[in-house]
This record gives C-alpha cells, structure tokens and sequence, in this order.
C-alpha cells in the first residue's frame, strides 16, 4: 500500500483498502497489508492496520520514497515532483550501494518499530537483493519475503528466469535459489501475481516498449475475457490447475491481491469474485489462506 500516486494525486488511496479489509472480515480470511514507508507514516493507514491487527499482518513494502532516503540520509534520485518513482534506480533497493541498502533498510525498520511496536515478519517489493534479504534476515529475523513474478520491460525493469514459486535465496543472487545451505539465506522468497503461464510469456513480442500483465492480479485482464484475474473464466480455470487437479509441483501456491494505487474500480473488477471463489474453495478443504508470514513459517517447518 502506497501512501501517494504522483501520476493521479486525486486517486483516493484509502478506499481500495478499506474494501479489500471488508472482504477480508466477509470471508473471514487472514491477509496481510505491506506499507510503503510513506503510506506507514499517513495516520490514516495506521489506524487500518492498528484496527484490523486480529486478522491481518502488517508489514513492510520496499519501494523507495523520498522521505525514505531522505530519514537515512541519502539524496533522493527520483524525478522531480515524485517522491514515489517506480524505476530502479531510485525506487529499488538495487538502485542503491549495499551500505545505502542496509542504512535505508534500517531507518525503515526502525520507523515501523516506533509505530506499532514491533518488528514486521513479513516484506516484498517487486525488486529485492541478496544484500538486502540476509540483513533482513540476519539483523531482523523476517520469517517471509516476496517479489514481482517475471515480467519483461514493466515500470523500467525486467526480471526474467528466475524461480517460478517459493525458493530459498542465495547470498550471492537474491533471484537465484541457493546452491548450498552455506551459501543459504533462511528466508523464503514467494513470487507474487500468479503469471499465465502462456499469455504472459509471450504477449510482449509484437509491444515496442513493454509487456502488459496476465496474471491473478484483479485489474488484470485481455484478450476479451480469455486471461487475466478480473475474468471469473480464467480464475476458475487458473485456480483449478493449482489447486485442483494435482498436476502441479510439490508447493500449490499463489497470491492475490493488487496495489491501492490502482484505484478501487480497477480492483473491484475482479476482487469480490476471486475472494468468494477462494473462500468457497477453502470451505471445501481444497486451500488454505494464510498470512504472508504464516505461508513462510509452513515452508520452513517442511
């Protein structure tokens, strides 16, 4: 959750939130909301994560922001007039030396601790690095980490072959499961969206500059109703190969979800139906719906 949208100041950020919190209480499920460091200073999304703490975990989303950089010391290097900008070198934590990392790091943590009186077990941000996830690790024991599914060209970046689900990472590459437990950071990393496994591999070919997104998030869609998570078809069909027919790997995962910064009538298009179908489907004993954290701690007790 962000605390601005410099493409559309006007965006109502709140309420996205405060819809996805009520299907959430309706469904009786267990989420969990990531602050960007701006959206964690707002009073308002305070008061939603002190409210909801019974059945949704807070913690944190590591995209950069100028108060960020600014609290820990270092120049902001976004554009001007955005103090959230998505690219890498300035909202990444990859756009950043390891001692900013760690510094920028730190300052959040330790905002997030003066708030609400604790350390976060849960993180994500589209981009994270092995630098960044063993301090976080090692210095603040986080129990679950996430990241952006493969995607090629979108917000100024593409990450591409990396681990399709759930993997341990190495302290040398943060994309890349480690090869040795030496070499081992004990966080799981879980990748987020849940991909088409077919449109969202090659829907790029004939675009000029990026791909655009097929995958569980509930504004996506194309292909008139074929692909996409705001289309019941496809997340029927999508949630039934995972989960359903027993053809997948050993770990059944996915995520869903979408970002307050796109607006609540992009969400509403395929939130409410995707949250009945997902508590229809854990009714009949074919899911579980965890917290981030909670999916973490399971993957490391196996």
């Amino acid at each position: 959750m962000r605390g601005v949208e410099p493409r559309n100041p006007k965006l109502d950020l709140i309420k996205p939130v405060v819809e996805q919190v009520a299907l959430l209480q309706k469904y009786n499920f267990r989420g969990t909301m990531l602050l960007q460091y701006d959206a964690m200073l707002r009073p308002e999304f305070q008061k939603i994560a002190m409210d909801t703490a019974t059945f949704q975990e807070t913690g944190l989303w590591l995209e950069i922001v100028q108060q960020l950089a600014e609290s820990a010391g270092i120049v902001w290097r976004g554009r001007q007039g955005y103090s959230w900008d998505w690219h890498s070198h300035c909202g990444t934590l990859v756009g950043y030396t390891p001692d900013e990392r760690r510094r920028l790091l730190d300052a959040a943590l330790k905002k997030f601790r003066e708030i609400f009186g604790y350390l976060p077990k849960a993180v994500g941000a589209w981009v994270l690095d092995s630098v960044s996830l063993a301090h976080l690790r090692d210095v603040y024991g986080i129990t679950a980490a996430c990241i952006c599914k493969e995607q090629w060209g979108t917000d100024g970046y593409t990450l591409w072959g990396g681990s399709q689900v759930v993997y341990y990472p190495s302290r040398k590459n943060g994309l890349s499961p480690a090869q040795s437990k030496a070499q081992q950071i004990d966080v799981p990393v879980f990748r987020m969206l849940g991909s088409d496994p077919v449109y969202q591999y090659d829907i790029f070919l004939d675009k000029d500059e990026k791909t655009d997104v097929i995958t569980l998030e509930p504004g996506s869609g194309i292909f008139g109703g074929t692909g996409g998570g705001e289309y019941p078809g496809w997340v029927d069909w999508y949630l039934k190969e995972i989960f359903e027919e027993n053809r997948g790997i050993s770990v059944a995962y996915t995520q869903t979800g979408q970002e307050n910064s796109f607006g609540w009538d992009a969400i509403k298009r395929g939130m409410p139906y995707q949250s009945k179908k997902i508590a229809d489907m854990r009714d009949c004993g074919d899911v579980e719906v965890l917290t981030s954290s909670e999916t973490g701690e399971w993957f490391a007790s196996k």
